[in-house]
Parts: structure tokens; C-alpha cells; sequence
């Protein structure tokens, strides 16, 4: 049964634990956890809780090329972030499981960015099972000695990229994994490798997963179902982009750390694209993400979804990466923990193991 919550909001803070797909320009500890240390110390102080999704391929990867000081620090960092009452479940961007170290660098393969890639080759060291069974056996032994009733329950597939969802659903059933977090609400991004389409997102949130289809919308807690706390998102307003200034949506980025993979192929926009671009604006959709976006804007979107939902009782996610904190971002997250602080009585944050134990009457003993 689902808990009563006095109709507020219930928002997942959730963070993408992982490096650069593209090319990092610093040490991990400059990009990854440095910035994770400040991110959780931030959490401390205001009390709030996160999920952290980590990128378990890029340990596995690191190990195999004998490179073992990231893979401690990571498990170690994990660790710590669940000391500190937050929460870590499974994030997958099998890439690294194709990558090759070379000269001091890593240099990826960008086909396989799906999961999918490796039931569709010859490769024969990994398949789909056979990441997803490692990644939740990692997090599960590595974290027991931290927080003895650990579960890995909920999952992130890297660049959102779930679909086509039938076997990949099946695989996270048999590991145990309970809830998906790689919906983005009404989203939709062409790409070859990395691509997906979530325009017909139900009105209503949220929804169960089965395997024929990816948004059920009827409520009904079945073992054989897993329960989607889908990324948050608004609708994009040419009108706001051109008379709210940039300042006001945003804040200050500091220096990058690196470059994501390059999923598409680079083009300049032409005169004509341009503008096409422009006239579908008010049909696409962004994100809500504590990477780049003001909090008092984001606050004032979080209300508007609140009029909309504050009927229901609703499970949703905000996105963000420590290796894009930099500059004002640190101060922004404090600001936003805050602003939810004050406002309680319309925001309730939770992290995935909350959610598990709302929605699915789990248990964390």
C-alpha cells in the first residue's frame, strides 16, 4: 500500500556517479571525488538525503587494465555516501566494457552505449545478464559491511537508454532490481547509438513497467512489475528563453572537467535548422537539473508541478552529476536543499530505498 503523505510532492535528489564518456581532463579524484565529497557534505549539513547512481562498468574496466586506485576510492566513496544516510543504487554505461586504455587515456567505443549492443554481436565476455548480474552483485557485496540491510533496487540506464525495454526489463526483474529511474517525463532525443522516446508519457504519475509495456497506468504492486520514478522535466517556452535573462534560469559554471562521448555526429547548425529548431521550441522538453539550473527558477517551475499533482500522491526525480559541479553549483544546491526546507508541507524528499519501502512495503532490515 502506498503511504499518505498529506499530498506533497515526493522528490527523489538523485546524482549520476560516474566520469566522462568523452575525455576527462583531470585526475578522477579532481572530477569525480572531490566534487562528490563537497556534494555529500552539502547533504550533512541540511539534513536531506540523495541517491547516488554509480557507473559500476567503469570500476570493472579499471581493474581489468590493472588501474586499481580508482576502483578503491570508489567503493570506498560509496561507502561513505550511504554513512551519510543517503542512498546508492545501479547506474550502466557498458561503453567502458568496450573501451581501451591507452597513453594515459580511455578511448570508447561509441556503438556499444546501449546495453543492448552486447545481445546483438559476438561478443561472448559480456551480455546483457551478464553487466546487469555483475553490477548488482558489486554494489550488494561492496556495501553490506556499510549498512548491513543494503538492497540494490533501482536502476538508471546510462544516456536513458532503456528502450527497447522487453529483455533489459526481465534481466533487472531476476537481479532484484524493483525501480527504474530512466523515464524522462515527455522527453524525446534522435541519436544513433544513444537515443530514446518517452513523448507519450502518461498524464498521470506514476506507472509499472511490465514486459510488453513500458508505462502501465494503472496502480497494482505485482512481483513480477517493476515501478518507474521517472526524471522530471518542463515544457520549453520561447517567450521565457527570450525575456527571462540568463541569469535568472541559470547560474555561474566554473572550469570543465571534461567532455561527454560524441553520440552524434557534430554539425554546425545551419540558417534554416536554426530556425526549425526555434519553431519546434515550445514542443520540447528539459530536464530538472541541479547541473545548471537556478533554484529559484527551478522552485518556480517545482510549484507549478505541484498544482498539478497535489492531489496525488507522486514519486519523481531531479538529475544532476557531480563531475558538472563547478563554479556556483555547490552554493545553487544548497540554496535549492533549503528552499525545500521551507517548504515542507508541499515537498517531501526521499531516496530510491524510501521509495521501495512506500511503494512496495519493502523493508530496510
Amino acid at each position: 500500500m502506498i503511504h499518505e503523505t498529506m499530498n506533497r510532492l515526493n522528490i527523489a535528489i538523485t546524482f549520476d556517479y560516474e566520469l566522462f564518456l568523452g575525455e576527462n581532463f583531470f585526475a578522477p579524484d579532481v572530477v569525480l571525488f572531490e566534487p562528490t565529497n563537497r556534494i555529500i557534505e552539502i547533504l550533512k549539513e541540511k539534513g536531506c538525503t540523495a541517491t547516488f547512481f554509480a557507473d559500476v562498468c567503469s570500476v570493472y574496466q579499471h581493474e581489468k587494465y590493472g588501474l586499481f586506485d580508482y576502483p578503491q576510492k570508489f567503493k570506498t566513496q560509496l561507502g561513505a555516501i550511504i554513512e551519510h544516510g543517503c542512498d546508492v543504487q545501479l547506474h550502466i554505461h557498458p561503453n567502458w566494457l568496450c573501451s581501451v586504455y591507452d597513453q594515459g587515456k580511455w578511448n570508447f567505443n561509441r556503438e556499444s552505449y546501449r546495453i543492448h549492443y552486447f545481445d546483438g554481436t559476438d561478443n561472448d565476455q559480456h551480455t546483457m545478464e551478464s553487466i546487469v548480474r555483475y553490477g548488482v552483485k558489486y554494489l550488494n557485496k561492496e556495501l553490506h559491511p556499510y549498512l548491513k540491510e543494503y538492497q540494490c533496487i533501482a536502476y538508471r540506464a546510462g544516456g536513458f537508454a532503456i528502450q527497447p525495454h522487453e529483455k533489459l526489463f526481465t534481466v533487472l526483474r531476476e537481479q532484484g532490481v524493483r525501480l527504474d529511474s530512466s523515464v524522462v517525463v515527455n522527453d524525446k532525443l534522435d541519436g544513433i547509438p544513444c537515443g530514446y522516446d518517452f513523448s507519450n508519457t502518461p498524464q498521470k504519475l506514476n506507472w509499472w513497467i511490465s514486459e510488453k509495456q513500458l508505462m502501465l497506468e494503472e496502480h497494482r504492486n505485482n512481483k513480477q512489475l517493476l515501478w518507474e520514478v521517472p526524471v522530471m522535466t518542463v515544457k520549453n517556452n520561447i517567450l521565457e528563453r527570450v525575456c527571462i535573462p540568463k541569469n535568472k534560469r541559470t547560474f555561474r559554471s566554473g572550469e570543465k572537467r571534461g567532455c561527454p562521448i560524441q553520440i552524434v555526429e557534430g554539425k554546425k547548425e545551419a540558417g534554416r535548422s536554426k530556425i526549425k529548431h526555434l519553431c519546434n521550441y515550445n514542443h520540447t522538453y528539459r530536464k530538472l537539473s541541479m547541473d545548471a539550473m537556478n533554484y529559484r527558477y527551478m522552485g518556480n517551475k517545482l510549484n507549478k508541478i505541484y498544482q498539478n499533482y497535489k492531489n496525488d500522491n507522486v514519486y519523481f526525480s531531479l538529475i544532476g552529476h557531480p563531475k558538472a559541479f563547478t563554479g556556483e553549483a555547490y552554493e545553487n544546491l544548497s540554496c535549492l536543499l533549503d528552499w525545500f526546507l521551507e517548504n515542507q508541507d508541499k515537498y517531501r524528499l526521499v531516496n530510491m530505498t524510501d521509495i521501495y519501502c512506500d511503494v512496495m512495503g519493502g523493508s530496510r532490515e
